[in-house]
């Protein structure tokens, strides 16, 4: 997958949790930097784990989601 990020041309959203018990963190910043497009944002949460849409951000997630999604459909 790592070797293919930079075929992505569409705008990403990341989201990841601090304290991801399940998978390193740091696989976002693998993520993010290696995506092809400039239209991308990375996002971290200090609470929540592995499954952030049921845990404890999922609100603050859904609304970023949302707002990623509203401005770069806007272009």
């Amino acid at each position: 997958v790592r070797g293919n990020l930079d075929d992505v041309n569409v705008p990403v959203f990341v989201a990841q949790a601090v304290h991801d018990q399940v998978i390193n963190p740091d696989s976002a910043n693998v993520i993010f930097e290696h995506l092809g497009t400039d239209e991308k944002e990375l996002k971290w949460f200090d609470t929540g784990g592995h499954v952030l849409t049921i845990d404890k951000p999922k609100a603050e997630l859904f609304e970023d989601i949302y707002n990623f999604m509203t401005e770069h459909s806007q272009q």
